[in-house]
């Protein structure tokens, strides 16, 4: 939660996302040397609601792609068959094969675990790829896959027309309770 933090303060869009949010409350902007203060505000904040998130710990197997990582460090997630509701999720990927995922919901009290089939990854990749600032970092044994790499939309229509290839090798699916 500390790490999921402190990438949220420090990504490139900190300073427009802070004061998108001061003007929804009608305050000024922050200009200057303030975004550090406010950025460290922010980082001290920002544990207390995500300790009542949901986390989920994500396994890539070894026949899955490995998980890229773009420059702001994490994405926000819709959550696939909960759209209606609005709900996002934000996603962390820690490694090449482990990656956290969070979002509202009755928190465990803890991590849960879940081995993604490959789709699943296939999917979160492409997420990070689509709404990268500036670039994505993957291992060099995924270059082939990245240089490929089409839009969350072209993925989904191509993938989720097979029926279970966003469940969890327990037959799950990522947001669901386990």
């Amino acid at each position: 939660m500390v790490y999921a933090s402190m990438a949220g303060v420090r990504h490139p869009d900190f300073k427009f996302a802070i004061n998108r949010w001061l003007a929804e409350w009608g305050k000024p902007g922050v200009r200057g040397d303030d975004v550090h203060r406010v950025r460290l505000e922010a980082l001290e904040n920002g544990l207390a609601p995500m300790s009542i998130w949901r986390w989920r710990i994500l396994h890539s197997p070894p026949e899955a792609p490995r998980f890229t990582l773009n420059d702001r460090a994490w994405s926000y997630l819709p959550q696939l068959r909960r759209q209606a509701r609005g709900r996002r999720a934000l996603y962390l990927p820690l490694n090449s094969r482990v990656a956290t995922v969070a979002w509202l919901g009755e928190s465990t009290g803890g991590f849960d675990h879940q081995v993604l089939r490959p789709n699943w990854v296939r999917w979160l990749n492409t997420v990070t790829w689509t709404i990268a600032p500036t670039f994505v970092v993957g291992h060099r044994d995924e270059a082939a896959a990245l240089s490929a790499e089409r839009t969350m939309g072209e993925v989904e229509k191509a993938i989720t027309l097979r029926d279970g290839s966003f469940q969890g090798a327990t037959g799950k699916y990522l947001f669901d309770e386990v």
